[in-house]
């Protein structure tokens, strides 16, 4: 066996993991989309990627727990741990029989989700597929985003019908 020739590459401080990687992927992606099709379409393109991550997920807490109530508050909370699993630092705000509101000092996408906010989507879609799919209906409107340059998200869930055309709307 010959001796090591050069800098060792095992021993180098590089800031690498699966997570991060695949972070760097979904980002550079999202990136190429609003700069090759402009944001409208590239939103649209992910928020199909994360409708179905969302019937996956929604089918994930249905096999441990059960069929999920149609209460706003048990909703909140399994879309809260959603966003936990999967890295962020999403809070209740406040909790009504027909709105949730949620905020979030961490995206899930790191600093990746900066100038990117079609990535706003897969939130929008989880949040609203899965509350829409135990509910029957939600409305879906991200008022504040890291991604636009805010220091949080701030994200409003409606259970029930919105009039105001500016809501992402949901339907099981």
């Amino acid at each position: 066996m010959q001796p090591v020739r050069g800098p060792d590459p095992e021993t180098a401080f590089i800031d690498l993991s699966v997570g991060g990687f695949f972070g760097d992927i979904v980002g550079t992606l999202a990136g190429t989309l609003e700069e090759v099709f402009g944001l409208d379409d590239s939103s649209a393109f992910i928020s199909v990627a994360g409708d179905a991550i969302a019937l996956r997920l929604k089918a994930l807490y249905e096999s441990e727990l059960g069929e999920l109530p149609k209460d706003a508050e048990v909703i909140g909370r399994v879309l809260v741990d959603v966003m936990r699993r999967v890295g962020g630092d999403f809070r209740i705000e406040s909790v009504e029989k027909d709105r949730i509101v949620f905020v979030n000092r961490r995206c899930p996408f790191g600093s990746r989700v900066e100038g990117r906010p079609s990535l706003c989507m897969i939130t929008t879609n989880l949040f609203g597929r899965i509350a829409a799919e135990t509910n029957g209906y939600a409305g879906v409107q991200v008022e504040q985003a890291i991604a636009r340059g805010a220091p949080k998200c701030r994200v409003v869930v409606a259970l029930e019908r919105v009039a105001d055309g500016s809501w992402y709307e949901f339907f099981e």
